[in-house]
């Protein structure tokens, strides 16, 4: 158990929130300028951006992981179903304002036919960012398994879980670029390491088992440092990686990338054991509530700020789509947040 006390530990949950969102959000931003020709501006801040941030889920789900696998938390399966049927009431609410928005109001402004299939799968499938919600309710439907095995005497057996992942699922991305690119074949270590049939050792579980991991198992400074070293070299792997390679490649953003892996740990370990002192509170737990709400509004508020006629270069467009689409979601959330009734929508 490491020694953050408990109201440091608190402002710490606050703080990964925070940071979490505003990766998110600079995701949704940026994410068009990775597909620039690399060695342009464009691509090069838009790399760094993607490379910056692609640790917003990740951070997410390791701070569920720390609150729902919490050992000293007395297990609550009715809390539990209601939280669950409470986040799939709010997807689909949303899902159905997200198809009215794309499916209908953005072809009636264009000019454009309404399609009732578009509309119909929009509503069932849900947005882009919505994945994260139909992820978070597995998780969440299958927390009271894993509590029964995620313990301090299981320790090692955890970590061991943990290896399998990297070795078996997060390193695999990577190697197979590499070796797609060397010996310019199709998938020939993904198909290898598919054969060991070690597709349990999910990656969305390894985040979740880190996020209990890092707040009750005590680490020596020589393993944070390693830790730290390690999302280091993984962070400049990402921002480097195309530009080592002929032709550039998306694996470097994955979340399920070995690179990506150790950057969000050593960021979530360094934000939960840092004593957060003399940090403006208020504004903190303002930003912290508000998370959830502004990352279900943003992409409207995104979607709205890439029609304005302003430059479309990166330096450009991307500080002013992400700056942007925080404030406008954040005072959007807070206005929800303080209308009866409404205020449910962005509250869980």
């Amino acid at each position: 158990m490491t020694n953050t006390s408990k109201s440091t530990r608190i402002l710490a949950y606050d703080m990964i929130r925070i940071a979490a969102i505003f990766a998110v959000v600079m995701i949704h931003s940026s994410s068009a300028y990775i597909s620039a020709p690399v060695h342009t501006l464009d691509f090069f801040l838009g790399d760094i951006m993607e490379s910056l941030s692609r640790i917003g889920v990740p951070l997410f789900i390791m701070l569920s992981g720390a609150l729902l696998l919490n050992e000293n938390k007395e297990f609550n399966f009715q809390k539990m179903k209601q939280y669950c049927i409470r986040i799939f009431i709010l997807l689909y609410i949303w899902s159905f304002l997200f198809a009215i928005f794309y499916e209908i109001l953005i072809p009636l402004v264009g000019n454009h036919p309404i399609s009732i299939k578009e509309f119909l799968y929009s509503f069932i499938f849900g947005q882009y960012h919505q994945w994260y919600l139909f992820m978070i309710i597995g998780l969440y439907l299958i927390t009271p398994i894993l509590k029964l095995f995620i313990k301090q005497e299981n320790r090692k057996y955890i970590e061991w879980f943990i290896l399998l992942s990297i070795v078996f699922r997060f390193s695999v991305p990577i190697m197979n670029l590499l070796s797609n690119t060397l010996t310019n074949t199709t998938d020939i270590m993904a198909n290898y390491v598919n054969q060991y049939s070690l597709q349990f050792v999910d990656p969305n579980l390894t985040y979740f088992f880190l996020g209990w991991y890092f707040t009750n198992c005590s680490l020596s400074k020589k393993q944070k440092n390693t830790i730290y070293v390690l999302g280091f070299l993984a962070l400049m792997t990402t921002i480097l990686g195309n530009y080592l390679l002929p032709t550039a490649s998306s694996v470097f953003y994955s979340g399920v990338s070995a690179n990506t892996l150790f950057y969000a740990a050593a960021l979530f370990l360094f934000l939960y054991t840092r004593e957060w002192k003399n940090v403006p509170t208020k504004w903190v737990n303002l930003l912290s509530k508000m998370s959830f709400g502004i990352y279900l509004v943003h992409p409207i508020w995104l979607t709205i700020l890439k029609q304005l006629p302003i430059s479309e270069a990166a330096i450009i467009r991307i500080p002013f789509n992400w700056i942007g689409s925080m404030v406008l979601s954040l005072v959007t959330v807070y206005i929800m947040s303080n209308i009866p009734v409404i205020k449910k929508l962005v509250k869980i």
